[in-house]
């Protein structure tokens, strides 16, 4: 019972990464098309290479969380992980502009945060949610923590 949850959710990631591979793809493609256009430094432009390069894969893996949930399928680590990162990727859009509109050269060595964020504020968003749903699934932090700490994706995404 307990191999057939794991090989469960070992599809499940399967089909996660198969989302993240498409965002990587969808920022190099949008990158290399606003370079051919002269628009490197547009900040929309930026936004959107950084967000689909960075958050790309937060984008297909909230869809995914969607689509489960409209499924009606039983939750799990999977779908958490996907929530987390979709709802995690935003926040470096407020830094960004944030940033922007306080006068902080985005382009030099004091913007250097923003990029932190854009790639790894759905990891954080993602981890979070994972031990959240731990805990509703537990009913205790300890053991959720225990939990969190033996799951092998929560544990590379550290």
């Amino acid at each position: 019972m307990k191999e057939e949850k794991q090989d469960h959710e070992r599809e499940e990631f399967g089909t996660l990464l198969k989302f993240t591979a498409a965002g990587f793809t969808g920022g190099l493609l949008v990158g290399a098309l606003l370079d051919y256009f002269g628009f490197q430094r547009s900040p929309i432009g930026q936004w959107l290479v950084r967000t689909l390069s960075g958050e790309g894969e937060s984008l297909f893996e909230g869809m995914y969380a969607l689509r489960q949930r409209f499924r009606h399928a039983t939750e799990s680590m999977a779908e958490a992980y996907g929530w987390g990162m979709f709802l995690g990727m935003s926040a470096p859009w407020v830094i960004d502009w944030g940033s922007r509109s306080l006068g902080v050269n985005v382009y030099g060595v004091e913007g250097f945060y923003i990029l932190y964020f854009y790639a790894l504020s759905d990891q954080i968003g993602a981890n979070v949610a994972g031990l959240i749903f731990l805990r509703r699934k537990e009913r205790s932090w300890r053991r959720a923590i225990t939990q969190y700490l033996g799951h092998p994706v929560m544990l590379a995404s550290l």
